[in-house]
């Protein structure tokens, strides 16, 4: 990438043309779209982020006062402190409320830092590729009315050379059936100094949306989901630098958020101080916990944290958040915006089962589990509705069939 000798100055710093850090940025500064260089923001832009703002809602071209009432009422009371799911229930139902109001509105995204968007998961490989593709449609499906946004490795070409040349296929797809806004992103960035960890690289991919500061809020969603509902409301909350549903599962022992659902005001202060953070032995989740846990904004996990796991739990304990409440899969389902695909040690939904941990992970039924006369399997019924779906989808799509199932020994694998 070229570097330009000319000074820079961040969060009120001089930066040397090539100190690291500024390599870090020149991503979300610079890159090429439609064969042409994007023209680097100005000093006064840069200098201006450090200047705490209000979010503004510029997705439908006009004020919406419910949202903006919410919003103004949930910083009053939150501060700076840690907002939990139970107390920003009613703020959501609020601004869901206004996202209705304005669905059937056409959408003013100009241009500039007044445009929120979606963004899915960095697509580092063909399988995620697909992934993207499929929460792209869901979305246009489900009429959200934010920009689509794809990361992907600058070397994949967009020209399709040929009927086997899937990769350029579904980016072409993307870009020309679900409007998505392609942006190809030097890897090299992304891994360096990372070490020979690849996960790790791909990992703290994501945290590159929060140098978009083109847009003024992002929600990003990792790939392997389930899109079931809207979720457009979520650029109404009140204004804070990070939202995110709790990791419930790991309750009681861990009180974490999850990054499977990110909603950012990204901020190029904010992004230099992620990078400056990250490290090898850690990854995007626990980063996200150590600079936000205090301070972000917590969603609900009924709407915005469901696993595909918690269909195979015995206890709903953590989800339910109570003694008393009963399970009901068919009102969970119903209440979730998404569901995220987590069974550990089943494969993620783009794999086949291997046959022999299929049977020892299967949902269990209510009653007489196991024999003939087994039955109250609600809960089986939905989970494989869940991976059944996928693939499907998956297949008409982005025309692709499952891999193979792996070869997992089932006796000396471990957590």
């Amino acid at each position: 990438m070229e570097h330009f000798h000319r000074q820079w100055w961040i969060a009120g710093r001089q930066i040397e043309p090539l100190d690291t850090r500024l390599l870090v940025l020149e991503p979300s500064i610079i890159r090429p779209r439609g064969g042409q260089k994007r023209e680097r923001p100005g000093r006064e832009l840069l200098y201006w982020e450090q200047v705490d703002r209000a979010v503004r809602i510029a997705q439908y071209g006009q004020t919406i006062q419910e949202g903006e009432a919410a919003k103004a009422a949930a910083a009053k009371q939150a501060g700076d402190k840690t907002v939990e799911g139970e107390k920003i229930t009613q703020l959501l139902e609020a601004s869901n409320k206004a996202s209705l109001q304005t669905s059937n509105k056409s959408c003013n995204l100009g241009s500039g830092r007044e445009q929120p968007g979606y963004i899915t998961q960095y697509a580092t490989s063909s399988a995620y590729l697909c992934n993207a593709l499929m929460v792209f449609e869901a979305l246009q499906r489900l009429g959200s009315r934010a920009q689509r946004v794809l990361f992907y490795p600058e070397d994949w070409d967009v020209h399709i050379e040929s009927d086997r040349d899937r990769d350029s296929q579904l980016l072409s797809l993307a870009r020309e059936k679900y409007n998505v806004q392609l942006v190809p992103i030097d890897v090299k960035m992304i891994k360096a100094g990372a070490g020979p960890d690849e996960s790790w690289d791909k990992s703290i991919s994501k945290l590159l949306v929060f140098g978009e500061t083109e847009y003024d809020r992002i929600i990003h969603i990792d790939s392997d989901v389930n899109v079931l509902q809207n979720m457009d409301e979520l650029f109404f909350l009140p204004s804070a630098k990070v939202a995110m549903p709790r990791a419930y599962w790991r309750l009681p022992d861990e009180k974490q958020l999850s990054s499977l659902l990110i909603v950012i005001e990204p901020s190029y202060r904010e992004f230099s101080a992620l990078m400056d953070a990250a490290r090898p032995d850690l990854y995007d989740m626990e980063l996200l916990n150590d600079q936000y846990g205090d301070s972000a904004i917590v969603l609900p996990h009924r709407q915005y944290g469901l696993i595909t796991g918690e269909f195979r739990a015995e206890n709903h304990k953590n989800y339910l958040g109570n003694e008393y409440e009963i399970w009901d899969p068919d009102k969970v389902l119903s209440e979730a915006k998404l569901v995220h695909f987590s069974d550990w040690p089943l494969p993620k939904p783009w794999v086949m089962w291997p046959q022999k941990v299929l049977a020892e992970t299967l949902p269990k039924c209510q009653n007489n589990p196991g024999t003939p006369k087994e039955s109250g399997c609600r809960n089986r019924e939905l989970w494989r509705t869940f991976y059944d779906d996928f693939r499907r989808r998956r297949k008409n799509i982005c025309k692709l069939l499952s891999y193979p199932a792996p070869d997992i020994d089932t006796d000396s694998r471990s957590q």
